[in-house]
């Protein structure tokens, strides 16, 4: 037991995650973290929570021992990517499954959260591996863009959605906004076409093959469970790419970089 006098059950690059109960677990914030920036993020998951979308029920802020945390429902299963892993057969219907679910969000109206074009602005500006007059035209087309007003959640992929025993839930909404769907398409697709792997995987060239064939058997699937046209969630990638500049992991960085770039050659 911590120090907090409950469980822990996950750490992350913002905070630790702690079982209150059975049914309830808390997203405790590192120490540091602004009142404003967590409840920025609570506001974001009260609002899915209560759109009927499957995702942990909110249950509110609160204060532990000078950090703050969001108290949020406790999930009991494992993700869409340990499923794929576990079962190389079934990898194309999992990415069926994982576009067909964001489809259904995507219906979902927004108004009301943060705009999804401001959210990208900022991260292209904040990113790292192009300079002032690449990000400037960057952003001159972003603008040109068509805006949205459904919920796009911007870091959907198979390792942020849960098989329960209720079925499908999707975590991890810090990022939600209101935007184009077919930005939050591309992101998706981005983490499928981009080649990265496991500080292991270095001399295992077999391993590195198994999993680019795993990312495009789920590519496939996602792409049919999605079900839009793939060049028209195309026109966002480069953009997207761009965007993940701001927090991209350091193996993905010079194809972002090249995705963004080839696109800014384009007359």
């Amino acid at each position: 037991m911590s120090e907090t006098g409950m469980k822990l059950i996950g750490i992350g690059r913002e905070a630790e995650v702690y079982a209150r109960s059975e049914t309830e677990c808390v997203k405790l914030f590192y120490m540091g973290f602004a009142e404003n920036q967590v409840r920025s993020e609570a506001e974001r998951m009260k609002f899915v929570s209560e759109s009927g979308v499957p995702s942990p029920k909110y249950f509110g802020m609160e204060k532990i021992g000078g950090r703050y945390a969001i108290r949020m429902e406790r999930l009991d299963g494992l993700t869409l990517l340990h499923h794929a892993i576990e079962s190389f057969d079934s990898k194309i219907d999992y990415g069926e499954l994982l576009g067909s679910v964001q489809r259904d969000y995507h219906r979902v109206c927004a108004v009301g959260l943060c705009d999804m074009t401001e959210t990208l602005r900022w991260q292209i500006l904040s990113g790292d591996g192009l300079d002032e007059s690449e990000k400037n035209e960057m952003l001159r087309r972003l603008e040109k863009m068509p805006r949205g007003d459904r919920l796009v959640h911007m870091d959907y992929h198979s390792d942020n959605v849960m098989l329960t025993k209720d079925g499908v839930k999707i975590i991890d909404w810090s990022g939600a906004c209101a935007g184009n769907p077919y930005a939050d398409a591309a992101r998706t697709l981005l983490t499928m076409q981009n080649k990265s792997y496991p500080a292991d995987a270095d001399d295992n060239e077999e391993l590195k093959k198994w999993l680019d064939e795993t990312r495009e058997i789920c590519r496939l699937g996602y792409l049919r469970g999605y079900g839009a046209p793939e060049n028209e969630i195309a026109k966002w990638t480069p953009i997207i790419a761009a965007a993940r500049l701001s927090c991209c992991p350091a193996g993905e960085r010079g194809q972002n970089i090249k995705r963004a770039r080839d696109y800014l050659e384009k007359a």
